[in-house]
């Protein structure tokens, strides 16, 4: 890290120190209202950055030594131990001699898998419960599928397995995509069985009624799993979709 990763994570302090020291050590005490050496910690304990550290005030000419112990001491010490868990978790899926041959994206499509959620990967690795392959339910299904936008098949990802990325390649799945038919009539939403990557759908009347139950499940739905009985939403209706947004509108603007 330098001064400006510096100035994200303790502004306060970095603005302190970096104000003009031409004008001597108690016209710079006054500017930095009495810096001393030390900085607090995202836990809110003191650490010292020189023996005796929070007693002492920071001089004009100390200005830039504060500065590199301050960086030291928030941008690398702080985080030593959260970096060295970062370590051992990419050491559990990639090995770390590899590491400086990978570009960050390749590295991130390698640990999360591909951002785009790719349908003719997710499809061959789906199984049929109580339905067959060609049922009218099942294609209005993927028709839905395929009109998602990104953020909707994400969140339908979630929804029914509980992260938002597919593996790499087929071979990568720890299970297959089950995809079954259960109770319920045009008013019922889909449910989930995220341990299971498993989606229920109710018998709707229309593809029309199916993207839409399916859509509010997987984009307002509080939970990632619902494995104890489907949602009568009777009482919800799109037309109702307006006054929310106003309401939310009429929150934020009051922030």
């Amino acid at each position: 890290g330098d001064h400006r990763d510096l100035h994200l994570c303790d502004r306060r302090q970095r603005q302190m120190c970096i104000r003009d020291s031409n004008n001597g050590d108690a016209v710079f005490a006054t500017a930095t209202h009495g810096a001393v050496w030390a900085v607090r910690l995202c836990d809110g304990t003191q650490r010292e950055l020189a023996p005796g550290g929070s007693e002492r005030v920071v001089r004009a000419s100390e200005r830039r030594a504060w500065l590199r112990a301050a960086r030291r001491a928030r941008l690398v010490d702080e985080w030593a131990a959260a970096v060295a868990a970062l370590r051992r978790g990419l050491a559990a899926v990639l090995p770390l001699s590899l590491l400086s041959f990978l570009a960050p994206a390749e590295l991130e499509r390698q640990v999360c898998g591909e951002r785009v959620v790719d349908l003719a990967l997710l499809r061959s690795q789906t199984r049929y419960s109580r339905l067959a392959p060609d049922a009218p339910l099942v294609r209005w299904f993927w028709r839905a599928l395929e009109s998602f936008d990104t953020k909707q098949r994400e969140a339908f990802l979630r929804f029914a397995w509980g992260r938002s990325r597919l593996p790499l390649d087929a071979a990568s799945f720890s299970h297959r995509f089950v995809l079954t038919a259960c109770r319920g009539d045009d008013l019922t939403l889909p449910t989930s069985h995220t341990c299971f990557f498993q989606l229920d759908l109710p018998p709707y009347s229309s593809y029309d009624v199916l993207r839409a139950k399916l859509l509010y499940a997987v984009c307002e739905g509080t939970a990632i799993d619902s494995d104890h009985s489907n949602v009568d939403v009777s009482r919800w209706h799109e037309d109702d979709d307006d006054d929310d947004d106003d309401q939310v509108k009429d929150v934020l603007g009051a922030l």
